[in-house]
């Protein structure tokens, strides 16, 4: 409702909103500061333009737009809650980041709301990168390379941000959902020790593989070896020396990180690939914008082209040496060039044939070169969460009306053993 085209609808939501918060607020009142309130969970972010029953068109607000509407629910959050008196005048409060994403929420745009509470402010945001690895439904196997260590210490890294302005950091949410052993162990180690080093408070999410809630245990002997260690580590360790048992932890993930097989893209080097989430999730291939053709579902077979110039050229992925021999359906899919922004600007990806199972299909709409980086170009196949053509959209002959974002929506719910695109690649 917040990004509806009515104006009298948006009205209605800041005031259905505050009404909420209003009232929460007011009937805990009497709580103490055990109680944090959350202004909200994923919800505010590009979910603003979310096509719901209360907005069926979904909505077109830009993301600048949205990152200033996201300071205004928040700052409204905020009022309105120490206005209700009691424990609510300086209880503890949990602003959720864009997207409670930490590379969006670290951006120049975003902004906390201000406060009449001296230090009260908490900032939520969660932790799955990569979701091919941690998600309830992984379609990969296998995490701690050198990339993926270093991406996860920089992107937990960024946080220290908010600690240095003395906003407490939340991780909401984090862990590895659906997948265990050593990778699993690595990655467990490698978070925790990155928490105690800027001193943020990581709250596990579980989903029956690592928590007994009969036992009101851990049931996973690993993990609760680890949380064991680190809990007598701090009760022996004064801070200083949990920071230096943090960066020697880190080191040690990082000499274990090189000894595992990677591919490194050189700045002067541009490849193209499908990126690939099957419509459960458990058949994946490199998704977003960064080649990692490491972050592959076992078995699946890549054919990944270097882009040289203009030309024509075939990127494709074999599904039949899966677990179960093929993708169910398609959950997310969009053809990547890395580095094609910087090498070769402006230059479109024109889809020339799409093969699925060796038969060619009918795109439902005009596919389109984009970025959501100014590094990766792509072509969206079928990615659902766009609701409005980037202004940044481009196509050899200028002509947007037919341009979608699902081109293969007519094919999403197909039983996939190969894909293969075929695609002109040029400036003009």
């Amino acid at each position: 409702m917040f990004s509806h085209a009515d104006p009298a609808v948006r009205e209605r939501a800041m005031v259905i909103f505050t009404s909420m918060w209003r009232q929460i607020a007011e009937y805990y009142q009497r709580y103490d500061n055990r109680l944090v309130f959350e202004a909200a969970n994923e919800e505010l972010g590009n979910r603003l333009n979310d096509r719901t029953a209360f907005n069926p068109e979904g909505g077109r607000l830009s993301q600048d737009e949205c990152y200033l509407l996201l300071t205004e629910i928040t700052q409204r959050f905020v009022d309105t809650v120490r206005a209700a008196g009691g424990a609510n005048t300086d209880r503890f409060l949990l602003i959720p980041g864009y997207n409670t994403d930490i590379a969006m929420t670290c951006d120049e745009r975003y902004r906390m709301p201000s406060d009449t509470a001296r230090d009260k402010l908490l900032i939520s945001v969660h932790y799955y990168t990569p979701w091919s690895y941690c998600g309830d439904t992984s379609g990969v196997g296998h995490w701690g390379n050198t990339g993926e260590v270093e991406e996860q210490n920089a992107l937990l890294a960024g946080m220290a941000c908010f600690t240095q302005q003395g906003i407490g950091v939340v991780l909401g949410e984090w862990g590895v959902l659906d997948n265990e052993g050593e990778d699993r162990l690595t990655y467990f180690t490698n978070f925790l020790a990155n928490c105690d080093l800027y001193g943020y408070c990581p709250i596990l999410w579980d989903t029956g593989r690592l928590f007994n809630r009969a036992a009101a245990a851990l049931s996973a002997d690993d993990i609760a070896r680890l949380y064991k260690n680190s809990a007598k580590m701090r009760a022996m360790l004064p801070p200083d020396d949990i920071i230096v048992n943090a960066r020697d932890n880190l080191a040690l993930g990082l000499r274990k990180a090189a000894n595992r097989p990677e591919t490194v893209i050189q700045a002067d080097e541009a490849f193209a690939w499908i990126m690939f989430s099957s419509g459960d999730w458990s058949v994946q291939y490199s998704v977003g914008d960064a080649y990692k053709p490491e972050s592959v579902t076992d078995g699946l077979i890549a054919t990944d082209a270097q882009i040289t110039g203009s030309g024509h050229y075939t990127v494709a992925l074999d599904f039949t040496g899966t677990k179960q021999g093929y993708a169910d359906g398609i959950a997310f899919s969009a053809i990547g060039l890395m580095n094609g922004e910087i090498l070769f600007p402006g230059y479109f990806m024109e889809l020339t044939e799409v093969l699925i199972n060796g038969e060619a299909v009918s795109l439902s709409g005009r596919p389109y070169t984009t970025s959501d980086n100014r590094v990766c170009t792509r072509v969206n196949l079928y990615n659902e969460w766009v609701n409005a053509i980037p202004e940044e959209a481009r196509v050899p002959d200028g002509d947007l009306d037919h341009a979608s974002p699902v081109p293969l929506e007519n094919d999403i719910y197909t039983r996939l053993e190969t894909l293969q695109v075929g695609f002109r690649f040029g400036g003009e």
